[in-house]
């Protein structure tokens, strides 16, 4: 019986010992699982002619909307009415390295 009793005592020691183990690594490494989502998202810019318009904002809020479900990024410029200041926000989204650009003049 007594050997029994040992043999409990070291299964259960063992046991805690690997249950702690694996508790503890997990604690203190962690991994990055959203590097795979950042390598595969897009990253969408859009310049709107001006915020000002009702259904430009609404049409804003959809396109981000779908983007972050999506788990892609969403960078929005408004040139307010300004054809040039449109065209130098597109050319440093553009240099910001954006996969997609949405333009409304």
């Amino acid at each position: 019986m007594l050997n029994n009793k040992k043999l409990f005592w070291a299964a259960l020691i063992v046991l805690n010992s690997v249950a702690l183990g694996i508790l503890f690594s997990g604690y203190f490494i962690k991994a990055d699982y959203s590097l795979g989502q950042k390598e595969s998202s897009y990253f969408i810019g859009a310049s709107y002619m001006t915020m000002n318009n009702e259904f430009y904002k609404i049409m804003n809020e959809e396109i981000s909307a779908k983007v972050e479900a999506e788990g892609d990024r969403f960078i929005l410029r408004d040139p307010a009415l300004d054809a040039d200041r449109q065209k130098e926000q597109i050319e440093e989204m553009l240099q910001k390295g954006i996969d997609v650009l949405v333009v409304i003049f």
